[in-house]
């Protein structure tokens, strides 16, 4: 009898341990999440208030509107990887007039950003009013119109150590008054 309770004992013992090494194993891996914005309604109200509570390989979605802010991916992000999707280059539009010499979307260099189905428009700044960065950054489905650059692409602006990857993009009606050297400009 003292044999067959104490080999119970192993057997239970050992179940936990298992059971112990799966949640150890499950719970250290990284959950990717999805932040919501919308005009009201949501947990977040505007982009960059998802882009600042984003953590790596999270996706934030954005519905439908037109989101009058300028769009920042800097050192005090913690994402180093994210995807924003739209609801349709036609329907999310982000509007970067509301800043003085500011671009529609900066993206700082150390990050891997995805962006789909959005539109950038009526930024200005000098890089490129619509989307400055020296990132990796893949845009599909996105446009960028309307935007101005006094030293750079009016549209998009890839410093040196950018790389930028269109798939099926509008990059149309931008203006820019120059070029600088080092910047690869789309306008």
């Amino acid at each position: 009898m003292a044999f067959e309770l104490q080999g119970k004992f192993v057997r239970l013992v050992m179940v936990l341990a298992v059971a112990s090494a799966v949640m150890c194993i499950h719970t250290s891996e990284a959950v990717a999440g999805t932040l919501r914005v919308c005009p009201s309604g949501c947990t977040y109200s505007s982009i960059q208030a998802a882009i600042d509570a984003v953590q790596t390989g999270d996706t934030i979605t954005v519905a439908a509107g037109t989101y009058t802010e300028n769009l920042l991916i800097d050192s005090q992000v913690a994402a180093k990887k994210l995807t924003m999707i739209g609801s349709g280059a036609t329907r999310t539009i982000v509007d970067g007039s509301q800043g003085e010499d500011e671009c529609t979307f900066e993206i700082d260099e150390g990050y891997t950003v995805s962006i789909s189905d959005m539109t950038f428009e009526k930024g200005e700044c000098p890089p490129a009013g619509g989307i400055f960065t020296d990132a990796t950054v893949t845009l599909t489905r996105v446009t960028v119109t309307q935007n101005h650059g006094s030293e750079g692409g009016g549209g998009i602006a890839v410093d040196i150590d950018g790389i930028v990857t269109l798939n099926n993009c509008k990059v149309i009606e931008n203006s820019a008054l120059s070029q600088r050297v080092g910047w690869e400009a789309v306008s």
